[in-house]
């Protein structure tokens, strides 16, 4: 494919989609998840706004206190006329903070909407310093212009919905091609560390907030804090963007333009597979399964040489300090990167379990479960072969486990979910692995 055509068929439709307006989408959404640990930002902004008011640890915490007796109620509300919704927010919080992180109903809030029921509180907790003669009323008007809603403090949810929305009708083909070039955009750019690991996490799991038509899930949610107004609008307004220029950059400069000529969309992928092994297998041999038989030989970077047969593929990579190579030497520890394997069994999983799913395993209903499965990591054990972490939705499939109440050894989720893995990566010559819950 030539420049020009790789360019108009696959990144000016991505550039597309990342420049759609999502910021009415995200803030429209029903149910908005609502973080009030404590009331720093108002007492910030007072500050700022009037150095000679002090106000006390105890009207601090009483103001506090009424914010949150206050989006307790909305909470309640909103449960009762959105039962299944709130069910579906509350289930996933710990899957996104980690478990006892946040306490519903305490510290944290499921409310209807960002600009209902978050200004409510907003205006609790504002009146409450009032109503205590800390501030008066003149003072809490020129407050609350100055105090933002903000998603920037947790992850901007706006940018993060863009960049997934760009990416969410990929095939696994050109989701794991795209996936397997970002290490090598990140060292060229320079990108900062913490800037890599918000892309990654958002490449990593945009399927979690956008569908394959580019609609935010039904289980998505966007998480809320108050902010100072120039937080809000100036640093994490700034690292919005950055994100978003991060990834248009990298789409405007992808490494794929080499992987040419006839082969299917399989076999690039296979091709392009083999050729980072080499490239990060210096000295070392590795044998590989292969499915097949047309993929004859690819050249990496190092100079390596691929050698394929139907049955087995041996990867010999020549290092400058080495001498000779031993022919047919099989190396046990590998240490390619496993970045694209992560991502594209993320990708396939949910689909794959569905599929797999039906009598004696676990029977499809709802689709909850197969949504909910997760590859968290994949490391090489001592023996160099990967294993593949995973998590699925505990509550309340971990039952079926042996075990526990309702344990059967066909029910078993960890049985569905290895068999799923291992057809996945059965498709990328990947025979030899580990799989474990996490």
């Amino acid at each position: 494919m030539s420049k020009s055509a790789f360019q108009k068929s696959f990144v000016n439709p991505l550039l597309r989609k990342l420049d759609k307006e999502r910021r009415r989408e995200v803030e429209g959404q029903k149910g908005q998840f609502l973080i009030l640990q404590d009331i720093k930002a108002f007492i910030d902004v007072i500050r700022e706004s009037y150095p000679e008011i002090k106000i006390t640890k105890r009207q601090a915490q009483k103001a506090l206190d009424v914010g949150r007796e206050r989006a307790k109620r909305l909470q309640e509300g909103y449960r009762r006329r959105n039962k299944r919704r709130f069910n579906i927010i509350a289930a996933k919080i710990p899957e996104v903070y980690g478990k006892n992180v946040y306490k519903l109903g305490k510290d944290a809030f499921v409310v209807n909407s960002f600009r209902g029921s978050i200004n409510i509180v907003k205006r609790a907790i504002l009146n409450s310093l009032q109503d205590q003669g800390a501030i008066t009323k003149n003072q809490k008007d020129v407050v609350k212009s100055r105090i933002h809603k903000g998603h920037g403090v947790i992850g901007g949810a706006v940018s993060e919905v863009q960049i997934a929305g760009s990416i969410s009708s990929f095939t696994p083909e050109q989701y794991a091609l795209l996936t397997s070039n970002l290490d090598a955009y990140f060292e060229k750019a320079e990108v900062p560390k913490v800037r890599r690991e918000q892309l990654q996490q958002i490449i990593t799991k945009y399927d979690m907030v956008v569908t394959k038509n580019s609609k935010l899930r039904a289980d998505y949610f966007s998480t809320v804090v108050f902010q100072e107004g120039s937080e809000n609008v100036g640093k994490d307004a700034q690292a919005e963007k950055e994100l978003k220029r991060l990834w248009r950059s990298f789409l405007q400069e992808l490494p794929l333009l080499e992987i040419e000529g006839s082969s299917s969309a399989r076999q690039k992928m296979e091709k392009h597979i083999l050729d980072k092994l080499t490239g990060s297998l210096k000295g070392r041999d590795i044998t590989v399964k292969s499915s097949d038989p047309k993929v004859k030989s690819a050249k990496s970077k190092s100079k390596g040489k691929v050698s394929t047969t139907r049955k087995k593929e041996t990867i010999r990579v020549a290092s400058k300090s080495a001498g000779t190579v031993k022919k047919g030497k099989r190396v046990r520890r590998s240490q390619f990167n496993l970045t694209t394997f992560l991502g594209i069994l993320n990708q396939q999983l949910p689909s794959v379990v569905a599929k797999n799913m039906g009598d004696p395993a676990l029977n499809y209903r709802t689709g909850r479960f197969a949504s909910g499965v997760r590859v968290t990591d994949i490391t090489p054990t001592r023996q160099g072969f990967p294993s593949i972490g995973y998590t699925y939705q505990l509550y309340p499939y971990q039952t079926f486990e042996p075990g526990y109440a309702q344990g059967d050894p066909d029910r078993d989720p960890r049985k569905l979910i290895d068999r799923s893995i291992r057809e996945i990566m059965a498709q990328y010559a990947i025979g030899r692995f580990y799989t474990r819950r996490q």
